[in-house]
């Protein structure tokens, strides 16, 4: 979309259901079960300011996950402390501020057990109170306390109305253990009986009625053990091992090897130990400790080799485990520990690393943590993971959108982060959700890509997201092709000059919609092509390319003798054959445009045509393409030929975002124009006003002219501009003192901490060391190269909007096991 040199970056991000868990336990029972009313009046807390306390200094004996957040138990006094979403108030924070750090909850309480669904957590805590007969003595209350995402009435208070943003008691002081599902809640008391509570619309709570705001008994029966409250379904086990389920059914989570739902529990077999659904899956261990699970298999979830349904349980092994001590799932993955050597086990979806493999390719088999560690507990949340080891020491891996790894990052960050320990980092590039950097101390450089792989744009011999970087190869008829010189990456596709001797191919794969990988067919190239012939590579007479840019729609490259093509899309002239139509001949194969040529940059934004400017040998600028927002640097309409502006001759860099571009002049002095609705331009003032040609009720300022772009000491050499990037609606640029600068659209942390407003219409200096060399932005986010002075080593540093895929927080973003810093 943006970036059409070598240099952008942004990402994706995904999301979207719930988890729960199970803990087990055993008492005896008194003789009659106690009933419970509505509280007349429960006022939800009101909001109030984080006050972080001091992280704990010896380990947790138990962790759990949510859909986003995690809580944890203290080993040594029973505190409990939580992190990660809290938008809601699931993390019991007192406020809806997310927090990647863990914050303590409930001080004077001992927690037992926790649990958290989609958007709401509940907990089972110790207490103590004064004997009224007996001012000597102290009675203990087994409270049940819930919190969080209330308008299913999943937090039980008798109503389905406010958020509670902190743990409250539910009535009565004798509970033992509660599992939160998605939308709905249920616990066993001291005396065994089971209640739930919440949403209804599956008969989730065990009965036909409509939803139940306040604790309601699924039957009269005291005989339970443990629960597991799911998705639109819930399991429990009774004290005899007889599993019961009750709810939706319609993947055969219930295991009975039907899809036949239910409203009341049902007895579904005999001899189980431990319970664990997931969204539409469950597993359980029986007693022979052996593990089973059925239902749900798109993502292979159950274990068992496939991705077809199970509706019966499947017994799960490895080649060194048959017997299991316990088991955690979640949406669409499992995990669970053996009972021999206490290893640890995962599989299913892995979109976004939460097998904790080091890689995101989903698994349909067990696969073995790679951890020298013994573990005691696991959880699993919708798309992270944690667990404990046997030093009471808490790992995290998977997404970490929210800072539900609780590694005090987020992702969202609003400083420039370490991306990679690699130290040799020349070139990175970035498209929507993906990214591709060179490396290597001299060309030829070695080329990485990680991230959004929907259309095969990262490159790798599938269409699986990818959470770290891999090394990305060419293929050719005769040989496959690891040397390469130059990149550039679309939204959503990519394109890379290669080193084969004396030749220098071009190659581009990835997202094809448009003809943009200039192989004159319209089909995204994904890997089974790319790696199977040279279909990806654009053929224009000799391998001699020079350089390459990519847009939204459209790709540009130079060959040697200045030559000038242009493919893809040509809805707005961009192709520059003088029409808005493809070449009746060869629509998607590269169309030369006369001249000679320098450099080239392609913008536009993805599905709404594009526009390229470039600089001829002589130094001028020509622009050509849509022209919606001024970004061909006139007040015409679009343009189908390359046409000059203004009549400088001393062009020598250029960069196109969406609708607005930037380039530099050989004094390195800096010109933006098109799109300043967001201060992209970086001119303070209003140049013009024009409709928004997404909504004419509204207008946005645009830049008419390429305008310089100035900022303190701006008449002095080391005030000018070294190079630039362009994003969406932000640009940045690096200044002769070798110092990092941000204008533009701030909504998602994309111009860092130091611009505090929302958009910044002048350039502020970002980071100040003076260090930095190379800058690339993509939809949201930024990373630049930084050498260090000494060493001469280069860094990949970035910031900005959170996102499973990016580079923006190198610590936030795990797919294998990291220690909390809690032990």
């Amino acid at each position: 979309m943006y970036l059409t040199t070598p240099f952008k970056l942004t990402l994706l991000l995904l999301l979207a259901i719930t988890l729960s868990g199970c803990i087990n336990a055993s008492t005896t029972n008194p003789d009659q079960p106690k009933t419970i009313e509505p509280p007349t009046t429960v006022t939800p807390p009101t909001p109030a300011p984080n006050t972080p306390k001091a992280l704990p200094l010896v380990g947790f004996k138990t962790v759990n996950t949510g859909q986003d957040h995690s809580c944890a138990i203290k080993n040594s006094d029973n505190t409990l402390w939580c992190w990660g979403s809290n938008t809601q108030g699931q993390a019991g924070f007192n406020n809806s501020t997310s927090t990647s750090s863990p914050i303590q909850i409930g001080s004077d309480l001992l927690w037992q057990n926790i649990s958290g669904g989609y958007g709401h957590a509940c907990g089972v805590a110790i207490s103590e109170v004064n004997d009224l007969s007996d001012s000597a003595h102290k009675i203990e209350l087994h409270q049940l306390l819930c919190w969080g995402d209330n308008r299913k009435g999943a937090v039980g208070f008798g109503s389905a109305t406010a958020n509670y943003y902190e743990p409250t008691a539910i009535q009565d002081d004798d509970w033992r253990v509660v599992s939160a599902g998605n939308s709905h809640s249920c616990a066993i008391r001291l005396d065994n009986s089971l209640w739930c509570w919440g949403d209804n619309s599956s008969s989730q709570l065990g009965h036909v009625s409509a939803k139940t705001t306040s604790p309601s008994p699924v039957v009269s029966s005291r005989d339970w053990s443990s629960v597991s409250a799911s998705d639109q379904f819930t399991c429990a086990l009774k004290t005899d091992q007889t599993l019961w389920c009750w709810g939706k059914n319609d993947t055969s989570q219930f295991g009975n090897g039907t899809t036949n739902s239910t409203t009341v529990p049902t007895l579904i077999s005999s001899g189980w130990k431990t319970i664990a659904t997931g969204q539409a899956h469950s597993c359980a261990i029986n007693s022979s400790d052996e593990l089973y699970c059925w239902g749900d298999n798109r993502y292979g979830q159950i274990g068992n080799g496939t991705t077809v349904n199970q509706p019966t349980p499947f017994k799960v092994t490895t080649a060194s485990a048959t017997t299991w001590s316990a088991v955690a799932s979640s949406r669409q993955h499992t995990c669970a520990i053996t009972l021999t050597d206490k290893s640890l086990w995962c599989w299913g979806n892995n979109e976004t690393g939460q097998l904790g493999i080091n890689n995101t390719a989903h698994q349909p088999r067990p696969i073995k943590i790679n951890h020298t560690t013994s573990w005691l507990t696991v959880s699993t949340g919708e798309s992270h993971t944690c667990a404990n080891d046997k030093a009471n020491v808490i790992h995290c891996w998977g997404l970490n959108h929210y800072g539900q790894l609780g590694n005090g990052l987020s992702s969202d960050t609003e400083r420039a982060r370490l991306f990679d320990t690699s130290a040799n980092w020349q070139a990175i590039a970035s498209g929507y959700r993906h990214s591709c950097g060179l490396k290597g101390s001299a060309v030829p450089y070695s080329l990485w890509c990680s991230g959004f792989n929907h259309y095969g744009q990262v490159g790798t011999a599938s269409t699986s997201s990818q959470a770290t970087l891999i090394q990305v190869r060419a293929t050719t008829d005769s040989a496959i092709l690891s040397d390469w010189e130059s990149l550039s990456t679309g939204p959503h596709h990519s394109c890379a000059i290669a080193i084969s001797g004396a030749s220098h191919p071009l190659f581009c794969w990835g997202d094809n919609r448009r003809g943009q990988l200039g192989d004159n067919v319209t089909l995204s190239n994904v890997p089974q092509h790319w790696w199977a012939n040279s279909r990806s590579q654009v053929v224009v007479g000799a391998d001699d390319w020079t350089m390459v840019a990519t847009g939204a729609n459209n790709s540009c490259g130079i060959k040697a003798g200045n030559e000038l093509w242009c493919w893809g899309d040509n809805s707005g002239g961009q192709i520059g054959n003088g029409t808005l139509s493809l070449p009746t001949d060869a629509p998607f194969l590269p169309y030369k445009i006369a001249g000679s040529w320098l450099t080239v940059a392609v913008g536009g934004a993805e599905g709404d045509g594009g526009h390229v400017c470039a600089i001829k040998s002589s130094g001028t600028l020509w622009c050509w393409g849509k022209n919606s927002h001024s970004q061909l640097g006139n007040s015409g309409g679009n343009l189908a030929t390359p046409t000059q502006i203004g009549a400088a001759n001393s062009w020598v860099q250029l960069q196109a975002g969406e609708y607005h571009t930037c380039g530099l002049r050989d004094d390195n002095t800096l010109w933006c124009w098109g799109d300043n609705s967001r201060g992209q331009t970086g001119s303070p003032q209003v140049t013009q006003t024009i409709p928004d040609p997404a909504d004419p009720t509204k207008n946005i300022s645009i830049t008419l002219y390429p305008t310089t772009v100035t900022a303190p000491t701006q008449e002095s050499e080391e005030g000018r501009w070294l190079n630039m990037s362009l994003g969406s609606n932000f640009s940045c640029g690096v200044r002769n003192n070798r110092t990092l600068w941000c204008w533009g659209d701030n909504r998602y942390k994309q111009l860092t901490g130091a611009i505090l407003s929302e958009s910044a219409f002048a350039p502020a200096v970002i980071q100040s060391s003076p260090e930095w060399q190379q800058i690339t932005l993509g939809q949201r986010h930024g990373c630049a190269i930084r050498e260090d002075a000494n060493t001469l080593d280069r860094y990949t540093y970035c910031w900005g909007e959170r996102s499973p895929y990016q580079f923006g927080d190198g610590n936030a973003w795990k797919s294998t096991p990291q220690p909390l810093s809690l032990q």
